[in-house]
């Protein structure tokens, strides 16, 4: 499975650490007890908008979707996959029996459904694969808590663009009542194949690690980097290069492993370039006591990122382990310890998530 984003919307609200246009969106109650992304608006504007995703022709963009107490309207668009501004597909809810869930080619043209009538208060599994091409080779599926409700193959779903997508929206719909919507556990991949209902689950530092290079404001230095929503007012600083801080996490429960994603939080302090980068330190395995960055499977320094004026997050996917070069297993997560390093001249971080 190739992860390009995934998105538990369990650790923060502010939704711009991930996300590139959010309309007053805000988080509500999730599946299972934690938070979801929540809003209702009137007229279907777009409520998330995740942009620069890596460009591919084929995917698949699966969530849970629940619409609450009032229900929905006719023909709410509930999500979107784009090149850049152009629209190539769209998924709707709609209340109007026979039609529960649709799917749409950005001109607007209908070409399927499922007959379905859309529950309040219940989360659907909502799972849109694709291939973006000119007749014959373009296709879709859209699967709804794992059935096939309306597919498609040999038509034309390329709605302009070179054919890619690169972009995904999710909607603020328009409620009866000023009601709400509901969204939880997206993720996002590069490949049009069935994965079916996943979680995305969010591990927040519980402790240090072995590293503690950069010096806390107060307190600890996990304790400065554990809340769910960032604090600004508390955060760990550093102008050392290759100063690191490392965090121990909860172990996640069985199942199977599709990805890991870095999430870090940054502003510099000063003028000048700096760069900041996740770091990954495997504690179960011997690395011959070589420092780092050592060659060896037990350390990991993902991409260098640029760090500005202002408070800002990114994000990093990998597939597989960068330690051992194979699947993730839950050993393998359960051993890690995460955090963040300076890559280049000074910078402070306040906040740093695995999810």
């Amino acid at each position: 499975m190739a992860i390009i984003f995934m998105d538990s919307f369990d650790h923060y609200s502010d939704l711009y650490t991930k996300w590139d246009s959010v309309l007053n969106a805000g988080l509500g109650s999730g599946r299972y007890g934690n938070a979801a992304y929540i809003y209702g608006y009137s007229g279907n504007p777009v409520g998330l908008r995740k942009s620069n995703l890596q460009p591919s022709s084929t995917g698949t963009l699966g969530f849970s979707f629940c619409a609450s107490a009032n229900g929905l309207r006719a023909s709410n668009v509930i999500c979107g996959v784009a090149e850049s501004t152009t629209n190539h597909l769209y998924v709707a809810a709609e209340s109007i029996y026979p039609d529960g869930f649709s799917v749409y080619l950005g001109t607007g043209a209908k070409i399927g459904s499922w007959s379905i009538s859309v529950s309040r208060g219940v989360w659907y599994h909502i799972e849109l694969t694709y291939t973006i091409a000119d007749a014959p080779n373009g296709s879709f599926a859209l699967r709804i808590n794992g059935i096939v409700s309306c597919s498609g193959s040999g038509i034309d779903t390329r709605n302009g663009g070179s054919g890619v997508v690169n972009a995904i929206q999710l909607y603020a719909n328009d409620l009866s009542g000023g009601d709400s919507t509901r969204y939880d556990d997206l993720y996002m991949a590069t490949d049009a194949i069935h994965h079916g209902d996943l979680r995305v689950q969010y591990l927040a530092p519980s402790g240090a690690g072995i590293r503690t290079n950069f010096t806390p404001l107060s307190g600890s230095n996990w304790s400065n980097v554990d809340e769910a929503t960032p604090a600004d007012g508390d955060y760990n600083s550093s102008n050392i290069v290759g100063a690191t801080d490392l965090f121990a996490m909860p172990d996640i429960g069985n199942g199977v492993v599709h990805g890991v994603q870095t999430v870090l939080r940054y502003k510099k302090d000063d003028a000048g370039f700096r760069t900041v980068q996740p770091v990954l330190y495997r504690a179960d395995v011997d690395d011959g006591g070589l420092p780092p960055p050592s060659t060896t499977p037990r350390w990991y320094r993902g991409t260098k990122v640029p760090v500005y004026d202002t408070f800002a997050g990114s994000t990093q996917v990998l597939n597989t382990s960068p330690l051992s070069g194979l699947s993730w297993t839950k050993d393998e997560i359960n051993a890690l310890q995460f955090g963040y390093a300076v890559g280049d001249a000074a910078m402070f971080t306040i906040d740093a998530k695995l999810v």
